[in-house]
């Protein structure tokens, strides 16, 4: 098992904290930008899902579209407008994918299910939740709804026991996230380990494949010490979300309330783009300049539309001889003919050059 360097532990644990503590007016400089999502649906327009944290992992408001520049590609991309998140009332699909193995027994499975129930109650009017559950093999996602009760129930009635198909989670919750219709979209996973016991159908790096092109940030929370960290990491690296640490079931509140702080802090800064929509995939980069404070995040993201299609590779047709250009196609071609009369007189004048002795 690989375990969680205490650094690392101490480092999180004082971001989740620092995520709940209201920040200081000298607090508010960006220290970091995230570029999570990119929606192209109404393409050259776009609206890129961008979060904003200060150096305490706190989230930056006030900001306005002067402030932000882009490109796509490298090409210059006009920024047309910038809102928060709550103020667009653009709503939110959240899939909470939760560990359920039996390492989860007792206190870290109360524990994140008091969190998570808090988190739906924190949900905005027109946010959306489902919940996904796996153990020794990764159950069906519930139905996605507004209904906190409904969404409480059933986090209430998840029970722990099994091995541990992480892999599988990865790929379905993004799955269910990217079928979701709301325009906004992230998964937030939780596990207090590793992939175990050999149940998942997908590979580490099939996992890793469908989380970097899914277009759907996830947030990764791994709790306790016994966690594959490079992996859950690298899945909130290539996904454009975030990975958290839980040292133990106590910090788990924390995590997942500063998780709902950002996503509510979120901007959605409205794009024109320069680049065809033919199908291909681009890189979207965005900076932020606030006084002496200039930060950057970039993402990728496939334009609509349909890529071309290659031209079909002619083929090639035998060059004409002029034997074959005699021929009519239904005989022997008049050059045999001449080869054969050449040798019957070759015989007949003696047997010289082709005869037995």
């Amino acid at each position: 098992m690989l375990r969680l360097p205490r650094r690392l532990l101490v480092a999180a644990l004082t971001l989740g904290w620092a995520l709940l503590t209201p920040p200081t007016a000298s607090a508010q400089a960006p220290a970091a930008l995230d570029v999570t999502q990119v929606i192209t649906t109404a393409y050259p327009d776009a609206t890129a899902v961008v979060t904003v944290r200060d150096a305490f992992g706190a989230p930056v408001g006030g900001l306005n579209a002067d402030a932000f520049r882009a490109w796509q590609d490298g090409a210059p991309a006009q920024v047309l407008d910038v809102q928060a998140a709550v103020d667009a009332g653009v709503g939110l699909a959240v899939v909470m994918v939760m560990d359920t193995s039996g390492s989860m027994a007792g206190d870290p499975l109360a524990t994140t299910q008091d969190a998570a129930v808090a988190f739906v109650d924190n949900l905005l009017p027109n946010d959306k939740a489902a919940v996904i559950a796996f153990a020794d093999s990764v159950g069906p996602p519930s139905e996605l709804t507004g209904d906190k009760q409904a969404l409480a129930a059933t986090l209430r009635s998840l029970t722990a026991i099994g091995a541990t198909a992480l892999y599988d989670a990865v790929v379905a919750g993004v799955r269910t996230a990217a079928a979701a219709p709301l325009p906004r979209k992230v998964v937030v996973l939780l596990t207090d380990g590793q992939d175990y016991g050999a149940r998942s159908s997908a590979s580490e790096e099939q996992s890793l494949i469908e989380a970097a092109t899914a277009g759907v940030p996830i947030f990764t929370i791994g709790v306790g010490e016994d966690i594959n960290v490079p992996y859950l990491q690298e899945v909130a690296r290539r996904s454009g979300g975030q990975f958290l640490a839980a040292p133990a079931p106590a910090d788990i509140p924390a995590v997942y309330d500063g998780i709902g702080r950002l996503l509510r802090a979120q901007y959605l800064l409205r794009l024109r783009l320069p680049g065809p929509a033919d199908g291909g995939d681009s890189e979207l980069r965005v900076m932020l300049t606030v006084g002496d404070a200039t930060v950057q995040g970039r993402t990728s993201f496939r334009r609509p539309g349909v890529p071309p299609t290659a031209a079909p590779t002619p083929t090639l047709q035998p060059i004409a001889t002029p034997e074959a250009a005699a021929d009519d196609g239904g005989g022997i071609s008049p050059f045999v003919w001449v080869m054969v009369g050449a040798i019957a007189l070759l015989v007949a004048g003696g047997g010289g050059i082709i005869g037995f002795r």
